[in-house]
């Protein structure tokens, strides 16, 4: 039988946005009676960097940033199966409720405290060697800012099994609402907020065409709220609006080999709606580039994924994905010469290998080691330029397991490495992925 927390595995691992959502999408398997559910979660994560910028033909000071970040979370379910004359009826509703505190600062050295310029066109001036991070040969932080974000979300979903759990329907809605605002907390002034809240419906269906292969359908709605300001001419001008999201998935679901292959074939479609791009703007009097934002407009994705998992043996399975997106600009008022023009930052083809084997046996019994490559294609850089792509890429993650149990409970110990090689690449224009991290987490179960 296929290991389900194979795939879990490899989403974990950084395997692909589809496949998160569609794993976050998943309805639970519950057991037949009422019961409610409740958790709460908390992380804190704080990061410094000291870096010197440089251009040729113009010396930049050196310049230490800090950012903490603060979260939480409670969630609560209340879950209830039925049984009408065969039919099966489960329900589910829930709460959920997160903050998150940003903080962010600067501090910038001064201008006797540059180095040699360098020449973008020669490799052999970038010199890192003599960058400044004594904190004390900084002047006094210049820049501190606070960012509080906070999400409350109140859902409901109904699962219906019939004709002998051949036919599948799955209906439900959500209603999220978000807020937040960023303070300067070296002058008290309120640089941004936004609020915005909305419904989110969705409906699926899955039909068993024989023991093996089943056919399915669904529709959903997103709603993803967006944190900061529109800008004209580097001026912030007001909150940016929410994100609305519209797709619909349509494919087949195969379980062979008497369960040691499954696989699934899916065609989407994904409309979003109420994104905004920055994009350069030439000042005609200064003559220097300025960030604008402009409504992006209908921004549109079509394309394919697949994905099987196949146990090789009880103990060693393998986990494969596929995924190619067309995703383009669909409807632009602001900028129609951008109609028809690739997404930034959006890979054409995504492949993904994950490998998991568990010794169940002898000394090495209850460790688990697993690991893979995730490719990634070339992307568009910037939408301004149809010519400048950041190149593919391909990251190696591994992990380690040890189950046991402590007190007569089960109990998991885990180290997940991700980007073993520590390569560099980038997932955007102005955003690098991440170097190697290496994860340590314990599950209780009880």
């Amino acid at each position: 039988m296929i290991d389900e927390s194979l795939k879990k595995n490899a989403v974990q691992a950084g395997l692909g946005d589809q496949a998160a959502i569609r794993q976050a999408q998943r309805f639970p398997v519950c057991d037949p009676h009422i019961r409610m559910i409740g958790s709460v979660s908390h992380h804190a994560f704080k990061h410094a960097a000291a870096y010197q910028r440089h251009s040729v033909g113009k010396k930049r000071q050196p310049r230490i940033e800090s950012a903490w970040t603060d979260a939480d979370q409670t969630l609560a379910e209340l879950y209830r199966e039925f049984d009408l004359r065969g039919t099966k009826i489960k329900v589910l509703a829930g709460w959920q409720n997160g903050g998150e505190t940003l903080r962010s600062g600067s501090r910038q050295g001064s201008n006797a405290q540059t180095s040699p310029d360098w020449d973008l066109s020669r490799p052999s001036t970038w010199n890192r060697d003599n960058l400044v991070t004594s904190p004390e040969k900084f002047d006094p932080i210049n820049s501190l800012a606070s960012t509080e974000n906070s999400s409350e979300g109140l859902y409901g979903l109904v699962n219906i099994s019939a004709l002998a759990d051949r036919l599948n329907l799955l209906g439900g809605v959500r209603r999220s609402q978000a807020d937040g605002a960023t303070r300067n907390l070296l002058t008290n002034a309120v640089t941004g907020t936004y609020a915005a809240q909305e419904n989110s419906p969705q409906a699926g269906a899955l039909f068993k065409i024989t023991r093996e292969v089943s056919a399915f359908v669904s529709y959903s709605e997103s709603f993803v709220p967006q944190t900061g300001n529109r800008i004209v001419n580097d001026v912030p001008v007001g909150p940016l609006p929410a994100v609305v999201g519209k797709g619909t998935d349509i494919g087949f679901k195969a379980d062979l080999l008497n369960g040691r292959l499954s696989a699934t074939a899916t065609y989407f479609a994904i409309e979003n709606s109420g994104a905004f791009a920055q994009l350069f703007t030439l000042d005609p009097i200064t003559g220097q580039n300025r960030f604008t934002s402009f409504p992006a407009g209908v921004q549109q994705s079509r394309g394919v994924e697949m994905d099987a998992t196949l146990a090789i043996t009880p103990d060693w399975q393998i986990y494969t994905a596929y995924s190619h997106i067309d995703a383009k600009i669909s409807e632009n008022i602001s900028n129609p010469a951008l109609v028809g023009t690739p997404l930034p930052a959006v890979a054409r083809n995504q492949f993904n290998v994950w490998s998991k084997y568990v010794f169940r046996t002898g000394a090495l019994k209850g460790w688990s080691i697993g690991g893979g490559p995730r490719y990634t294609s070339r992307k568009l850089a910037r939408s301004e330029n149809l010519n400048l792509y950041l190149p593919s890429n391909t990251i190696v993650d591994a992990m380690v397991s040890y189950d046991t149990k402590i007190a007569n409970r089960p109990v998991l110990f885990a180290l997940n490495i991700k980007n073993i090689g520590d390569k560099d690449y980038q997932i955007s224009t102005f955003v690098k992925g991440e170097p190697r991290l290496i994860q340590f987490s314990t599950r209780l179960s009880y």
